[in-house]
């Protein structure tokens, strides 16, 4: 983990079949050690908040930190996808933690909203929710699990504002929201996160038009070039993606390419 050493949080170690004591060791960086799992607990979380000041060395590390429990909660499952998970988890605590007002709170009048179109990555949301207080930390065992956190969002669970994992809705949704919001005189953001090989669904293309041609800015649109989908890397189709990017640009909805791994 980086950052200075004082700001390193605790881990609690968890047996696979149950739980041990907890110890309060500096953590390490595997993650795993013969049968036991490890988590970063709610009180570390909150030390760390309250410890540093600098909102980017926070930001850093506590999206490492959600890395660390989104892992525990695939590996305690046994199920879920820990790179699309690993490589969203950046920019969505900057979001989640410093950037949106009020995040996927409908019912106020001011309220930014952040999904996932990809879907699959919902641990990364899930860890973050954890983290600040707004999902019970015992979820983090519930994973895919009847009762407790779906393996790809579902209105149900609070602070998920839609359904998703039925790959290329996400632009075509957040136009709608913001059609609704616009209707109903609310106000906020929408930060609809793609997956690059996602690109390749039609209805992503059919629903830009529509979404530039409407002056829709109150929209971002961030895609998570990861460089890898389920069966081959997205190299291969890397012309293909240049070309809709380029296309993208041309209709004034792509405005640019950062890092997303870096504060």
């Amino acid at each position: 983990m980086r950052g200075p050493s004082n700001y390193l949080p605790r881990y609690q170690k968890v047996m696979v079949m149950g739980f041990s004591k907890p110890s309060r060791r500096p953590i390490r960086y595997r993650y795993t050690m013969a049968n036991s799992l490890f988590y970063v607990s709610l009180n570390e979380i909150e030390r760390i908040k309250k410890d540093i000041s600098d909102i980017f060395l926070r930001a850093e590390i506590l999206a490492d930190i959600f890395r660390i429990n989104a892992l525990y909660m695939i590996r305690f499952t046994g199920s879920g996808h820990p790179g699309s998970t690993f490589s969203c988890m950046d920019i969505a605590t900057w979001l989640w933690t410093q950037e949106m007002i009020n995040p996927n709170e409908e019912d106020k009048n001011h309220s930014d909203i952040y999904f996932s179109s990809k879907g699959h990555d919902v641990p990364a949301l899930y860890a973050i929710l954890i983290g600040l207080g707004k999902l019970p930390f015992e979820m983090m065992q519930k994973l895919r699990r009847l009762g407790g956190l779906p393996g790809h969002p579902d209105r149900q669970t609070p602070y998920l504002v839609t359904n998703t994992g039925s790959l290329g809705m996400g632009i075509s949704k957040a136009r709608g929201m913001a059609e609704g919001k616009r209707l109903l005189g609310k106000k906020g953001r929408i930060y609809v996160l793609t997956g690059d090989g996602e690109l390749q669904e039609g209805q992503i293309w059919e629903s830009l038009q529509p979404t530039a041609n409407g002056g829709f800015s109150e929209i971002t649109v961030i895609v998570d070039h990861n460089k890898i989908q389920s069966d081959i890397h997205v190299k291969a189709l890397l012309a293909w993606v240049s070309r809709k990017r380029a296309a993208w640009q041309r209709g004034s909805v792509f405005s640019g390419k950062r890092d997303g791994s870096t504060f």
